[in-house]
């Protein structure tokens, strides 16, 4: 476990952000979470007709963190699968994850927020992770053009396309933290945000 101050909090929204719109995309059969027009309206003064219960069930979204490293003679200059500390740092970052979803306070009803209720939740949203895999693949490393675009780690690595969320690490010069087109997701400069004493709270 990393001490609090190596969780990387701040950089995650965008990616949490990410992994939300990707999970609403993959059930495109269920209703948008947001919507600013409703059919019919429903009473924001009561939690129950919009706030997720223990008995809510839990959607459970797979996802497999693929860490693209530099080939021989070069370093890895990622994470390294045989060095304790990063691989402590990727399963914080999973955890990170699990953990703000199940403790959520930001509530939404009938498309506008409900500001004041004081009521923290569990989403019922929760991630598992299938596995961790570590690629030595130059191009994979700044993902072929050192472009956040490209699908060159998708088409490669990509495992169980139609039913996992496959995140993938490099390290590209833009300074781009992350993107998330429908079919994958790039966690872009991490390695560099960990060697710097990683995100504070």
């Amino acid at each position: 476990m990393l001490p609090a101050s190596r969780f990387p909090l701040p950089g995650l929204w965008p990616s949490l952000l990410i992994f939300l719109v990707f999970f609403g995309r993959v059930n495109a059969q269920n209703p948008p979470c947001f919507t600013t027009t409703s059919t019919s309206s429903v009473d924001c003064g009561t939690n129950a007709n919009y706030v997720p219960t223990a008995n809510t069930p839990v959607k459970t979204v797979k996802i497999a963190f693929h860490v693209m490293q530099r080939e021989a003679p070069f370093g890895k200059d990622n994470f390294d699968e045989n060095i304790p500390a990063g691989v402590a740092y990727l399963d914080a970052l999973f955890a990170r994850i699990n953990s703000l979803y199940s403790f959520c306070n930001v509530q939404w009803c009938n498309g506008a927020y409900q500001n004041g209720l004081n009521y923290n939740r569990d989403s019922r949203i929760q991630f598992e992770l299938v596995g961790k895999y570590y690629h030595r693949d130059n191009k994979g490393y700044i993902n072929e053009d050192a472009t956040y675009y490209n699908t060159y780690c998708l088409d490669h690595y990509g495992i169980c396309k139609d039913e996992v969320i496959n995140i993938f690490f490099c390290q590209i010069p833009d300074g781009t933290s992350g993107y998330g087109p429908p079919s994958h997701v790039m966690m872009l400069n991490q390695f560099s945000d960990y060697q710097n004493g990683g995100l504070s709270d």
